[in-house]
């Protein structure tokens, strides 16, 4: 933009084009530049790193927006369409046909959408892949204990309590966990991949027969140092609520490693439920030598 002078007669009333289409000074010359918001910069970044390609629509002049793209941060940024090579829908057609529709002016809620639903995805799977084990284990108990003739070594009240109680306030408290650190490092998931890899379903027919051979161990072990039968069974049970705690623990981290002491006391959520439920059904199990107990049964 310039800023000019021209010389004009003190008797003139009105002022045209022509007045001042010739005769004029230059004085300055003035350069306005709007910058992108660095949390748009940031935003960009992370999309990409997340596998989203980012692409800009924008009013500017075509050398202005691939300035404007390489500020960015945007995947080739020289590349430029122009004039009648994008002329397509009305915007109000493209609303329409979006799947997801920004209301406000700030990219950085694409970024923020995108690592919070990745996080409910990722919540989701981690309850289930805790839950089926911990299911699994008991129907293999069970059915083992049936094949083979021998004692039930936890009862259908045992597991109704396992199932609606301890099973399901641990798995709510992954509800409230926050997203993995390599979140927006990951690329997209496929359209037709399944929660269920077939090295999700190995880790859960693998954990199942741990905690069946849990269950079987200790109450064989139990009853092996004189534990009566209900004795028994409280130890085969706890066992099972005990086993669920560690294997919560290992659950809260599918794609990084769970030993750490950042996946053992970085969220709270999973702590509090951990030591009300050790607080109040784990704080006696009984044994031959107590006195006064109360065996669950």
């Amino acid at each position: 933009m310039t800023v000019q002078h021209a010389k004009i007669s003190a008797t003139k009333q009105t002022l045209t084009f022509d007045d001042v289409d010739s005769d004029l000074v230059l004085l300055d010359l003035l350069g306005l530049i709007d910058p992108p918001r660095d949390e748009a910069v940031a935003a960009v970044a992370e999309c990409r790193a997340a596998g989203i390609r980012v692409k800009m629509i924008t009013g500017n002049h075509a050398g202005t927006a691939s300035a404007i793209a390489r500020e960015l941060g945007l995947e080739n940024a020289q590349e430029v369409l122009t004039g009648t090579q994008i002329d397509g829908p009305e915007p109000h057609e493209l609303v329409d046909a979006a799947e997801i529709v920004l209301a406000g002016d700030n990219f950085a809620t694409i970024a923020e959408a995108v690592r919070a639903g990745r996080t409910v995805y990722d919540n989701l799977k981690k309850a289930i892949v805790f839950l089926l084990p911990v299911n699994g284990g008991e129907a293999l108990a069970l059915i083992l204990a049936l094949l083979l003739g021998l004692t039930l070594p936890i009862t259908p009240v045992q597991i109704l309590w396992v199932n609606m109680v301890s099973s399901v306030v641990l798995a709510m408290a992954l509800a409230f966990e926050g997203p993995e650190p390599d979140i927006m490092r990951r690329p997209p998931l496929r359209a037709d991949e399944p929660i269920l890899s077939r090295l999700v379903l190995w880790r859960v027919g693998f954990v199942a027969l741990l905690f069946c051979a849990g269950i079987f161990g200790m109450f064989t072990f139990a009853q092996a140092q004189g534990a009566n039968l209900e004795e028994a069974r409280t130890i085969a049970v706890n066992t099972l609520v005990v086993m669920e705690i560690f294997y919560l623990f290992s659950v809260r981290f599918l794609n990084t490693t769970s030993r750490s002491l950042r996946a053992v006391l970085s969220t709270r959520p999973v702590l509090l439920v951990i030591l009300e439920l050790e607080k109040r059904v784990l704080r006696r199990v009984p044994t031959r030598s107590s006195t006064n107990h109360s065996a669950f049964t």
